[in-house]
């Protein structure tokens, strides 16, 4: 909005018209002649000092000073506007990387229960298949146990009618005078077992 310097002249010249043409009526009605009125005087000389103010340029500077400040005004809402403009994509930019952290933790939140659940599966596996391990390691020590079991139970009955066929034969070789003879056998038993 730019103010012109010609604008303002004529519409002074329009003002001081229409003020020396209203001026003979008021002053017939206040019954003074119209050069002695104060006010025609004071209308006077405003319009020339309003002249005298527009020769010198004084309406251009007043002009210049508010068209600068237009333009100062008009920068300033265009940085407002360009302000804005840019904190309304850092606030789409916030939002957007908002939205992306909930999605993102709403992804780790969903792979962790995957990987607990995968664990907790894993893990009962594993634990069933140590308890078959050791039931099967259990099972193999009692076999081995009854085995050895039965290794001493027969080694022991075996040790027994040694001894009680020895001295059988001891009473009976004592009877017979073979004493000798009967621990040439045992020696030769026992060589043999």
């Amino acid at each position: 909005m730019m103010f012109k310097t010609d604008f303002i002249a004529r519409s002074l010249i329009i003002a001081g018209v229409a003020a020396l043409s209203a001026s003979p009526a008021l002053a017939a009605e206040a019954g003074t002649p119209y050069l002695e009125n104060p006010t025609i005087w004071a209308l006077i000389g405003l319009i020339v000092f309003l002249a005298g103010v527009f020769a010198v340029g004084g309406f251009k500077a007043v002009t210049d000073g508010l068209d600068k400040r237009a333009e100062d005004i008009r920068a300033e809402l265009e940085e407002a506007k360009a302000l804005r403009e840019a904190a309304q994509k850092r606030l789409a930019e916030t939002e957007r990387k908002h939205r992306e952290a909930e999605e993102e933790a709403a992804a780790i939140v969903a792979q962790a229960k995957a990987d607990a659940s995968a664990i907790l599966t894993r893990s009962q596996a594993e634990l069933k298949e140590r308890l078959a391990r050791r039931e099967q390691q259990a099972s193999e020590r009692i076999e081995r146990a009854g085995v050895e079991a039965e290794r001493d139970v027969r080694a022991a009955a075996a040790d027994a009618a040694i001894r009680a066929a020895r001295d059988v034969a001891a009473e009976q070789a004592k009877k017979d005078g073979g004493a000798d003879l009967f621990e040439k056998a045992m020696v030769d038993i026992r060589k043999a077992i």
